[in-house]
C-alpha cells in the first residue's frame, strides 16, 4: 500500500482521491419516506444517514483518516452534512449518528439546518467529524464528485431522483485508505 501511496502522490499532492457510483432503485422507498418521517416528509436525508452510520461501523476504513503514513480508525460515528444555504459551506456535525432513531436524525437535521441559518455555529459543532455527506438532491443534479473532508477518508455524494426514481450516490474515497473493491 505504501508504494501505491508513493506512486499515486506524484500525481496527486494532497490525497489519491477515487470515486465510484451507483444508481439506487428509490421507488419503493418514496412511501415509507412520505409516511413514516414525522417533520422532514419527502426527503431521503434521515433515511440515508441512518442507514449510512450503520454501515459506516462495518466497513470501519470509511470512518478513518489517512496521517503519517497511517491508518486512523475513528472510535465514534459522527456523520457531518455539508450545509450552504447562501451563507458559506459548513460541514456540520450530528454526533453519536448510529445511535439515534429516525425521528431524532429527522429533530438533529433540523437542528444543526436552524443553527446555520441562525449564524449560531460553534466550533463543536463543526468538529468531530469522521465521515462527510454532501447532498444536493433538491439541486437538479445528476452526479457529482464532492471533496472529501480534513480528517475524513470518504464522502457520500447525494444527487437528484431522476425520472425512474432512481438516485445517483457517489462515494469519494482516499485510496490511501482503501481501495474501490472495499468500497464497492
Amino acid at each position: 500500500k505504501l508504494r501505491e501511496i508513493e506512486y499515486l502522490t506524484a500525481v496527486q499532492q494532497y490525497g489519491l482521491n477515487s470515486s465510484i457510483s451507483t444508481v439506487i432503485d428509490l421507488e419503493d422507498v418514496i412511501p415509507f419516506v412520505n409516511t413514516n418521517l414525522s417533520i422532514l416528509k419527502g426527503t431521503f436525508l434521515p433515511i440515508i444517514i441512518y442507514e449510512l452510520s450503520r454501515l459506516l461501523r462495518k466497513y470501519p476504513k470509511l470512518n478513518a483518516y489517512y496521517n503519517n503514513k497511517s491508518i486512523v480508525y475513528y472510535d465514534d460515528i459522527n456523520v457531518g452534512i455539508a450545509i450552504d444555504m447562501d451563507k458559506g459551506l459548513k460541514v456540520l456535525k450530528i454526533a453519536d449518528t448510529e445511535k439515534l432513531s429516525m425521528v431524532n436524525l429527522e429533530e438533529e437535521i433540523l437542528s444543526i439546518s436552524k443553527k446555520y441559518l441562525e449564524d449560531k455555529v460553534t466550533p463543536s459543532d463543526a468538529s468531530n467529524i469522521t465521515f462527510t455527506l454532501s447532498d444536493l438532491s433538491n439541486e437538479g443534479v445528476s452526479a457529482f464528485l464532492p471533496l472529501i473532508n480534513k480528517d475524513n477518508s470518504a464522502i457520500l455524494a447525494i444527487s437528484s431522483l431522476d425520472k425512474f426514481n432512481g438516485m445517483t450516490f457517489t462515494l469519494t474515497f482516499d485510496h490511501r485508505v482503501t481501495e474501490g473493491r472495499y468500497v464497492a
